[in-house]
C-alpha cells in the first residue's frame, strides 16, 4: 500500500511507460467534451521546450479576462494533460531527494510578493516533512524550470467532491466553484502569458 504521495506518481509512470501523451484525470472530476478538444488542439505545444501541461481548469477571479487562453507558471491540476517527456524529466526530478530540500529557488516574476511568501512557505513545510505532496513538487519543478501550463478560457473540468468528506478541498469559492464556468460555447484561441 503506497501513500499518496507515492502512488499517484508511481500509477502516472506506469500510464506513460505505455503511452506517449495522455489526460490525467481524479477520480471525483468530470470532464466536459471540450476538454479533450482543447487538450487535442494544444498537444503539439507540448513538444516544445517551454509547455509542460495542457489544465482543463482556470482558477481565476470572476473578474479576469475570460476570453483569452493563457499560459502560467501554476499547476491547474484536476484535470491535465501531458507527455511522457515531459513526465520522465518531472519524475526524475522527483525522485532525486536534494530537490525536496532545495528552498531557495529563483521563482518566476510574480505580480504579488505574498505569492512569492505562500509558496516559499509551502516548500518549507515540504522539506520539514510536515507535508507529503507529489503536486507541490511538481509545482516546485515548474518554477524551477520555467515551464508553462496551457490554461482554457474556462473551466473545462468539475470537481464533484469538493465537500466535507473530500481530503483536501472541503468548501467551495470564488476560485473553485466551477458551474458557472463549465458550459462553454466556443474556446478562444488567443493566448497571452499570466504569471
Amino acid at each position: 500500500n503506497r501513500e499518496v504521495n507515492d502512488s499517484i506518481p508511481h500509477a502516472i509512470s506506469w500510464f506513460f511507460s505505455n503511452e506517449k501523451q495522455g489526460i490525467i484525470l481524479e477520480d471525483d472530476c468530470i470532464p466536459s467534451d471540450q476538454f479533450f478538444t482543447f487538450c487535442k488542439g494544444n498537444i503539439r505545444k507540448l513538444y516544445t521546450k517551454n509547455f509542460m501541461l495542457i489544465s482543463g481548469n482556470r482558477y481565476s477571479p470572476a473578474n479576469n479576462n475570460y476570453n483569452k487562453i493563457f499560459y502560467s507558471y501554476f499547476f491547474h491540476g484536476w484535470g491535465w494533460a501531458t507527455t511522457k517527456k515531459n513526465w520522465k524529466l518531472f519524475i526524475n526530478y522527483y525522485r532525486e531527494k536534494k530537490n525536496i530540500n532545495k528552498v531557495n529557488i529563483i521563482f518566476p516574476k510574480f505580480n504579488k510578493n505574498t505569492t512569492k511568501l505562500y509558496w516559499q512557505n509551502i516548500f518549507n513545510i515540504i522539506m520539514k516533512r510536515r507535508l507529503l505532496s507529489w503536486d507541490y513538487m511538481f509545482q516546485k519543478f515548474i518554477f524551477e524550470k520555467k515551464k508553462y501550463s496551457i490554461i482554457p478560457n474556462k473551466n473545462l473540468v468539475k470537481n464533484n467532491g469538493i465537500d466535507k468528506l473530500a481530503q483536501n478541498t472541503f468548501k467551495k469559492n470564488t476560485l473553485n466553484s466551477l458551474e458557472k464556468n463549465f458550459k462553454l460555447k466556443m474556446i478562444s484561441l488567443s493566448e497571452e502569458i499570466v504569471y
